[in-house]
């Protein structure tokens, strides 16, 4: 590999400390009960920076939360301004999917796709695709072809035709 120039390794270096203290949090946060874990989660959304960070902490710790309550927190974090927030709300909800219940993806990503960042759109196609291999009817029934082209291909990504993905 090629040495990286000064600034790249510092910015490097910033991500990988990022993400190792996220993972630390997350860690810290799962030995905690969910009463106390879940509220300061979502009281530290400010200082999540990276889209891993997410990825690795929100489907347990807010999924896993709300799986048996009341899951409007979902919807105030997919209105928020950050983008974490909003996609730590359409990532989070896959954790109702490993139990059957795709609702809310649906309609975090009614209310997510026109989002300008495609961060969510891969979040959402993510989350479709997911959501798609519990139920392919109603992810064909629900949205068909009418996806933005990133939440498409990341519902489709690992290469199967649109046909045959959601059929």
């Amino acid at each position: 590999a090629l040495p990286l120039a000064n600034g790249e390794a510092k910015a490097t270096l910033a991500q990988a400390i990022a993400i190792a203290n996220g993972m630390n949090l997350t860690k810290e946060l799962g030995n905690l009960s969910p009463n106390v874990c879940t509220p300061t989660y979502l009281a530290n959304t400010a200082y999540v920076n990276n889209w891993d960070l997410v990825d690795i902490s929100c489907k347990p710790i807010v999924g896993g939360f709300l799986l048996r309550r009341d899951r409007s927190p979902l919807y105030a974090l997919a209105r928020s301004n950050s983008l974490w927030e909003r996609r730590i709300a359409m990532v989070g909800c896959q954790w109702f999917v490993k139990f059957g219940d795709c609702d809310d993806v649906y309609a975090l990503a009614d209310l997510l796709l026109g989002d300008p960042h495609d961060l969510m759109h891969k979040a959402i196609g993510w989350s479709l695709r997911e959501a798609g291999r519990r139920d392919r009817d109603a992810l064909r029934a629900l949205y068909g072809d009418d996806l933005g082209v990133n939440a498409l291909r990341a519902t489709l990504e690992r290469g199967k035709p649109h046909e045959q993905a959601v059929s």
